[in-house]
């Protein structure tokens, strides 16, 4: 069980000194536990921000790929067009 739960199904009078020593001990875990959240979320941020990067690098990627595809299919027409006004000037 998590410390923040057991504190809120069993509350600890902090006025009584005999438990200054578990209060100390529960808010040193409590910060301990907060800074490895705090260290976890800024993994999972950077992380998320390199998806990010990468989708827009890989999507960049396939428009200037379709680019070329269009303009080869221009330049196959091209050719071809020519290819068949030759065989037309030879015949």
């Amino acid at each position: 069980m998590k410390i923040a739960n057991f504190i809120l199904h069993y509350p600890i009078k902090k006025s009584r000194e005999s438990f200054a020593i578990l209060i100390e001990a529960i808010n040193e875990a409590s910060k301990t536990q907060n800074i490895k959240t705090d260290n976890r979320d800024s993994k999972i941020e950077k992380q998320k921000d390199k998806i990010e990067e990468l989708t827009e690098l890989y999507e960049s990627s396939l428009n200037r790929e379709l680019m070329l595809i269009e303009q080869l299919n221009e330049l196959e027409k091209i050719a071809n067009s020519r290819i068949a006004s030759n065989n037309l000037m030879d015949n």
